[in-house]
C-alpha cells in the first residue's frame, strides 16, 4: 500500500485508532520541518535513523543516503532533480562507528532517533567526524510527555521494534542536555518546540576543531 510505504512502513494493525490517524501526521510533519532546514547548497545529504527513506525522496539533493536498521537507500538525482539511481542494501545498526569517510556529507538529518540511542556522545562524535566544514546537524527528538501518550497510539507495532512502550526510548533530552553533547563540536542556529511541544528541533553548524 502506498500509505504504508510513504510513511515508513507503519503497522497500521498495531497502532490504536488515535495512533493511525497521529503517527502519519507526525511523521510527515517532523521530516518536513526537517526538510525546510537543510541548507540550499547541501551537495550529499545523510539521514540516520530514516527508515524506508521519506525524508531523502522528498529532498532535492543530488546525492543523498538514508540509513536504518532496517535498510540503506543511496539516490542520486540530476540537474533537474530527477531521480535516476535507487539502491536499496541491507541496514545498518549504530555501535560506535558510522561506515562513512570523514566530511563527506554536507548536512546530515536525524530525525525522532537520537533518543534510542544509549551513547550519544559516541553518535555525535561520529556525525562531526563524517560532516564537511560548517555541515549542517538537524536534529528532532520529543519531550518526555511523550511516553505519557504512546499508550495511547500504539499497541506494538512495528515502530517499536518488538520493545513495549515503556521500554522505547533511551533518554529524554531538552535544550540545555543537548548543549552538553554538542558542547565544542556544534552551535546551535535554531531550537523551536513543535507538534504542540511535544517535539524539538535543533538545528546545528559544525565547530571546526
Amino acid at each position: 500500500m502506498d500509505k504504508l510505504n510513504n510513511y515508513n512502513n507503519l503497522d497500521f494493525e498495531n497502532l490504536t485508532f488515535i495512533g493511525r490517524l497521529i503517527y502519519p501526521w507526525a511523521i510527515k510533519s517532523r521530516n518536513q520541518l526537517a526538510i525546510r532546514n537543510i541548507p540550499k547548497n547541501t551537495n550529499e545529504l545523510l539521514d540516520f535513523g530514516g527508515g524506508y527513506g521519506y525524508l531523502i525522496k522528498n529532498t532535492t539533493c543530488q546525492k543523498a543516503i538514508s540509513i536504518d536498521e532496517k535498510a540503506k537507500l543511496s539516490l542520486l538525482r540530476d540537474t533537474d532533480g530527477k531521480i535516476i539511481n535507487e539502491n536499496y542494501s541491507d541496514g545498518f545498526l549504530f555501535s560506535d562507528k558510522i561506515p562513512f569517510e570523514d566530511e563527506r556529507f554536507d548536512c546530515i538529518t536525524a530525525i525522532a532517533i537520537i533518543e534510542h540511542i544509549k551513547n550519544i556522545k559516541s553518535l555525535l562524535e561520529e556525525f562531526h567526524r563524517i560532516l564537511s566544514e560548517s555541515g549542517a546537524l538537524i536534529i528532532t527528538t520529543p519531550s518526555s510527555i511523550v511516553d505519557k501518550i504512546l499508550p495511547l497510539l500504539d499497541k506494538g507495532s512495528n515502530q517499536l521494534r518488538g520493545k513495549k512502550v515503556s521500554e522505547e526510548h533511551e533518554h529524554y533530552l531538552n535544550r540545555e542536555q543537548m548543549q552538553k553533547y554538542t558542547k565544542n563540536m556544534f552551535q546551535l542556529q535554531t531550537y523551536r518546540r513543535f507538534q504542540f511541544g511535544l517535539n524539538q528541533l535543533f538545528v546545528y553548524k559544525k565547530i571546526n576543531i
